[in-house]
């Protein structure tokens, strides 16, 4: 079926990307210009540290931080997004904040999109959790719980909804289930899910609804967007799920059981 195979080709860079495990160190930018903190790069390993001991220990008082990033590791970001939300810092996106990013989206006090970039949400601990128990695989679910329970706590604290992570899942259409049975069953590698779309984002409406507020900047035109797309660097085949135009997130977002992907997964070209 096309859409599978769409889905099953994007699993390589962005199956539970927010969950896995680093395999090597990336490049990233960390400086503080006056009050404001700067931050370029995956959020995982030894930039998220980095980012997190600037927030917590700046060489003088914050009030923002400019952000960059395709995101990182949940259980790392949670740390980072509840040092902002503490400092009540304003959050600006510079280009990209995609899947783990979002959360330290919404930490902030106040939140800004510049021209040009892109807030989209992704896989989560709690889609991962809920899709996998709804499928047969309890314990597959089990290996997310404590990050699930993490981010619902985190939500609730900012006063957002916390079933935003399931709305977005939602959104994303989930497909099917991967499993690579050569990881251990209590390995987060082992688990991911075929999407049909790559990641969601969220209009102003959307957000609003959902309990994330003050928000201002860019939201592209549907048309506008894949130029935007194209201008941070994206392939045609990252195609976010986006409606410029909808006034309310979806109702009905509880898991639903999911079939398995089947052999054609992990042979997909990168």
């Amino acid at each position: 079926m096309r859409k599978s195979s769409f889905a099953i080709a994007l699993l390589a860079s962005l199956v539970a990307g927010s969950c896995r495990a680093a395999q090597t160190a990336e490049p990233f930018t960390v400086r503080q210009e006056g009050r404001t903190l700067f931050f370029a790069g995956e959020l995982k390993g030894d930039a998220a540290a980095a980012l997190y001991r600037s927030l917590v220990q700046p060489a003088t008082a914050l009030d923002t931080l400019v952000i960059n990033s395709p995101g990182g590791e949940g259980d790392q970001v949670l740390p980072i997004a509840s040092a902002v939300a503490r400092a009540k810092l304003k959050v600006v996106v510079r280009g990209m904040c995609i899947s783990a990013c979002t959360q330290i989206f919404i930490a902030g006090a106040a939140k800004e999109i510049e021209p040009h970039s892109i807030v989209s949400f992704h896989s989560s601990a709690t889609s991962m959790a809920e899709y996998l128990k709804a499928s047969g695989l309890p314990r597959g679910g089990e290996v997310f719980a404590r990050v699930e329970e993490a981010e619902r706590r985190f939500y609730l604290s900012l006063g957002v909804d916390p079933r935003l992570p399931l709305v977005t899942a939602a959104m994303m259409k989930p497909l099917c289930i991967v499993e690579d049975p050569s990881r251990a069953v209590a390995d987060a590698g082992r688990y991911g899910i075929g999407w049909q779309h790559s990641t969601v984002i969220l209009n102003h409406n959307q957000l609003e609804r959902l309990g994330v507020r003050n928000v201002s900047g860019y939201w592209p035109t549907a048309s506008a967007l894949r130029d935007d797309l194209r201008g941070l660097g994206f392939r045609d085949a990252f195609q976010p799920e986006y409606d410029a135009a909808a006034s309310e997130p979806p109702a009905n977002v509880a898991a639903k059981p999911l079939p398995r992907c089947g052999a054609a997964v992990g042979r997909a070209p990168a």
